[in-house]
């Protein structure tokens, strides 16, 4: 049966679902690898090491003998991959390993009697696997104040208490219950001793590690604190901001030329901000809810404001083209203070106040509310090591309660700023900040949407104030971009920023990523709130490959990917759900066991882009999935990796075995060259949970089958049995002929259960 179809008509996706066929048992593991020799001498250097850490913690061991004490492991840049991780050398019965920092460094938990067993192993232990992790270590050193004050010196902490300003402090996991519950009684007796135990609060950063904020803590007493064993980090409590850029007044308008709400139902958006101006005549009738976390005097309804604002009317406002027209209502949660004395009485919200707040209102709403725009960040610059704290919140509370956040990737204020390309060198300081690298979130940067002679960069290029990534792990953040504004020569953004807003009804100008945020929200929530059976990571994945799709932003180069993320969503919601005959999605919605892989031997790739012998046509995957995740472990904190790929393959005899020699044909967009594994991370999306593959085909690739693979792969010390992921697959044919029809009777021929993606009914109605 063939479907006819007008090119512009818009066909349903097809989610095609595996037969029992494709999944598919792994087979063996490679051979021990040796990264040196084993000689006595190396046996002796190492297990002096052993000796030299015994001797370096002799005191921590005699004054808190119920407290382990940790060690690092450096590990040869060759063998970091998790294949060789030295698990014979350190396991529960001597000196575990409790997680890791950088790529080549692990951390192992500490005992006397754990290293009494290590040194005598390391002296005669013979077996192949025990001497093959001899030659993986590098060096073994003990954990010091360095490390503890690796993020902020000692002399900043020291200035951080003189001026009476509270003090993070964390606490080393080590993965038994009861050297946990011995390490937290004995940091609180140590507290007690210099009586600082009444300034001391717990912070709920995650279920995996305990955190504390310390006020009024003297240099003696941190120094003394320091010296705790299990301490792994101290730290400053940051301050949470909204960061905005001087803003212009625009024009009034007419409150009554708006809609309101109608009888119908509307998705609700939960705005963390600094709240929607009450009674506000364009706003208020959409409030669904309000709680507010600042008494009224200190409160500026600016930038809440301007941010529901371009959630609900940002594309006529600013004419933009390509949007969602759905309305929705807004939770209103106001949590930032005023920070401008001309305005009024300023305060400032803290970490610990924004988890306290989080924590009440999304557990309360989350039924109703699932997806959150925090168009907000802080001062701590987001690094390639570590996740940092308020991520790890945010991804907990996503997965605890089944919700989405929409992070901007946060502003860099400080001129001269960044033009395009980026000649000026600004290092490392405008990474994005915290919480920005939230691998559950969506993290929004910013480009601008207009230009002018003086103008700093021209359209569709990164705005000159947008923060770039990676996140920790080498993850690409942002991984979106919106209209965010631009600045001229003298740093202003008149006639070159957003509209949206003000507290009254007048229309103002202003630019930043916290406004890009909001546009990508408005699309996100549409996708998710067209499909009729709601999946926050189906639209995640959707959202992300409509910007690979789009063709408003060039990226060229795998440094701006930095900046741009996989590109613009700059599609309509109903393109993004919909096909056309000359342009197939298929949609995988699978879950992968430990130890299988997913193998489909007959792909339907379309048989008409098979001309002369050759195939051609243009590719587009997208790959999402939520990795189980771990901040004990640094940048390893993702701990499954997902990897798909399409290529063809042919049946070849060999010495009267059949065998299937393979050729991926659509390749990640970044390089995945290097056979290492710091390399491959860095450069080839490895344990990212989005991945991004393209090919076009003008030559063509010569005639042979198609396949689909994807394969799960677990982390060192992670047992995690089965893992869903999404992946999106678009197919075009460049000369515009219907393969849809061709693809849909590929399925039908070769048994695969298949349905229609399935929207709601009045989305139904609008195509």
């Amino acid at each position: 049966m063939r479907i006819v179809s007008d090119k512009n008509e818009r066909l349903p996706i097809k989610v095609v679902f595996s037969r029992k066929q494709d999944k598919t048992k792994n087979t063996g593991g490679g051979q021990t690898k040796f990264f040196g020799e084993v000689t006595p001498e190396l046996r002796k250097s190492l297990s002096d090491k052993f000796v030299s850490l015994n001797k370096y913690y002799s005191k921590n061991f005699k004054e808190f003998p119920e407290v382990p004490c940790v060690g690092k492991i450096k590990i040869k840049n060759k063998a970091i991959a998790k294949s060789h991780k030295p698990n014979k050398i350190f396991n529960p019965d001597t000196c575990p390993i409790i997680g890791s920092n950088t790529f080549d460094e692990i951390f192992i938990k500490l005992t006397k009697t754990g290293i009494d067993t290590v040194i005598s192993e390391m002296k005669n232990n013979s077996t192949e696997k025990f001497k093959s992790n001899l030659t993986v270590i590098d060096n073994i050193l003990p954990y010091t104040s360095e490390d503890i004050f690796s993020e902020f010196s000692k002399e900043e902490m020291y200035k951080q208490i003189n001026s009476r300003r509270p003090i993070k402090l964390k606490l080393f996991n080590f993965d038994n219950q009861q050297d946990n519950k011995n390490s937290h009684q004995n940091f609180y007796r140590l507290l007690e001793k210099y009586n600082l135990i009444d300034n001391l609060e717990e912070i709920s950063f995650s279920d995996l590690f305990k955190t504390f904020k310390l006020n009024n803590c003297d240099k003696n007493s941190l120094d003394n604190i320091a010296g705790f064993s299990a301490l792994k980090t101290i730290s400053p409590i940051r301050t949470i901001n909204t960061a905005p850029i001087k803003s212009y007044s625009v024009k009034s308008i007419d409150p009554s030329e708006y809609k309101k709400p109608g009888k119908s139902e509307y998705p609700v958006i939960g705005v963390v901000d600094s709240g929607i101006k009450a009674d506000h005549p364009l706003l208020e009738p959409w409030i669904y809810a309000r709680e507010s976390f600042v008494p009224e005097e200190y409160q500026n309804n600016q930038h809440g404001t301007f941010v529901a604002g371009l959630i609900q009317y940002g594309d006529i406002f600013n004419d933009f083209k390509n949007r969602s027209n759905q309305k929705f209502k807004f939770l209103d949660v106001v949590v930032i203070p005023n920070d401008d004395p001309q305005y009024g009485e300023v305060d400032h919200l803290t970490e610990d106040q924004f988890i306290e707040i989080m924590n009440e209102v999304v557990p309360k709403y989350s039924n109703e509310v699932k997806i959150w725009n925090l168009s907000l960040g802080s001062s701590i610059m987001c690094n390639n090591d570590e996740i940092s704290d308020l991520a790890v919140f945010l991804d907990e509370l996503s997965d605890k309660y089944e919700v989405k956040f929409i992070l901007s990737s946060g502003n860099y204020n400080t001129p001269p700023f960044r033009s395009w390309p980026p000649i000026n060198d600004l290092g490392e300081n405008d990474r994005i900040t915290s919480p920005a690298d939230s691998i559950r979130s969506l993290t929004v940067g910013s480009i601008a949407h207009k230009d002018s002679a003086t103008s700093i960069v021209k359209k569709h290029e990164p705005s000159p104030f947008s923060r770039r990534g990676p996140g920790a792990n080498y993850v690409i953040k942002p991984e979106v971009v919106d209209y965010g504004g631009n600045l001229d020569s003298t740093w202003s953004c008149n006639n070159l920023g957003v509209f949206s807003l003000g507290e009254d009804c007048s229309i103002f100008e202003n630019i930043g990523t916290s406004f890009s945020t909001p546009l990508v929200t408005n699309t996100y929530a549409a996708i998710n709130n067209s499909l009729d059976n709601q999946d926050l990571l189906t639209s995640k994945a959707l959202l992300i490959h409509s910007a690979r799709l789009s063709n408003s932003v060039k990226i060229n180069k795998d440094e701006e990917n930095k900046y741009y993320g996989f590109g613009h969503p700059n599609v309509l919601p109903a393109d993004i759900l919909s096909c056309r005959n000359d342009k197939v999605t298929l949609i995988f919605n699978e879950v992968i066991k430990k130890g299988e892989h997913l193998e489909l031997y007959d792909f339907p790739y379309p048989e008409s882009l098979l001309r002369n012998n050759k195939w051609h046509g243009e590719i587009y995957m997208t790959l999402a999935y939520n990795p189980p995740l771990d901040p004990n472990f640094g940048q390893e904190y993702c701990r499954v990796n997902i990897n798909a790929s399409l290529g063809t393959y042919q049946e070849i005899n060999e010495n009267g075995e059949l065998k299937f020699d393979y050729s991926g044909e659509v390749p990640l967009e970044k390089n995945w060259d290097s056979k290492y594994e710091k390399e491959r991370i860095q450069n080839g999306f490895k344990w990212s949970p989005i991945k991004s593959y393209y090919r076009k085909i003008p030559r063509g690739i010569k005639n042979q089958d198609w396949k689909l693979r994807v394969d799960f792969l677990n982390r060192n010390e992670n047992d995690a049995t089965e893992q869903r992921f999404v992946l999106v697959i678009t197919i075009i044919d460049p000369a515009g002929a219907d393969i849809y029809t061709d693809v849909v009777n590929q399925l039908r021929q070769n048994a695969f259960t298949f349905n229609n993606l399935k929207l709601k009914q009045q989305v139904r109605q609008r195509y």
